[in-house]
């Protein structure tokens, strides 16, 4: 389930009854442009083992936009202005008992990427295709897809 909500709610991560949990993670796809073709910074998880983005859970009170700028600094350090008007969500079931809701934000490259090694393993830059194939979730590729499409009217501005 995707969904294109503009809200900067308070995000949270719910547990209830019968130990069912929602958990919700806030995040940032970084992109670059190099030799005029777009591409996404990915994150290899060392925890999880998958690629994915900056991303992680919130703390408490914090926004959803908080929370994916301070995540991308502690994983990545990197600080970063977002993309107006981008909000994508996905909400998926965990192999446990639960769903997750990832809550991902758009930005441009602003500096070098330093790796946080207790959590992220390594690191690569690529195109929307190759990005697809690595990537754990397959709803990921239609909110990379949405990207792309923003960073083309993004970049024609500048």
């Amino acid at each position: 389930m995707m969904d294109d909500k503009s809200n900067n709610s308070k995000a949270e991560n719910v547990g209830s009854a019968n130990n069912f949990v929602h958990h919700k993670s806030c995040g940032v796809l970084v992109y670059r442009i190099e030799n005029k073709a777009i591409e996404f910074l990915l994150l290899f998880q060392r925890r999880s083992r998958t690629w994915s983005f900056s991303k992680g859970h919130t703390e408490f009170a914090e926004t959803e936009k908080e929370t994916a700028l301070r995540e991308i600094y502690e994983e990545i350090g990197m600080k970063v202005e977002l993309v107006n008007d981008f909000r994508k969500e996905i909400t998926y079931r965990l192999k446990s008992n639960g769903t997750k809701t990832v809550v991902l934000f758009l930005a441009k490259q602003n500096g070098k990427v330093i790796m946080r090694q207790d959590e992220i393993e390594e690191y690569c830059w690529a195109n929307i295709d190759k990005s697809c194939e690595l990537l754990a979730h397959e709803n990921y590729c239609s909110i990379l897809q949405s990207a792309q499409k923003k960073i083309l009217e993004v970049e024609q501005r500048n």
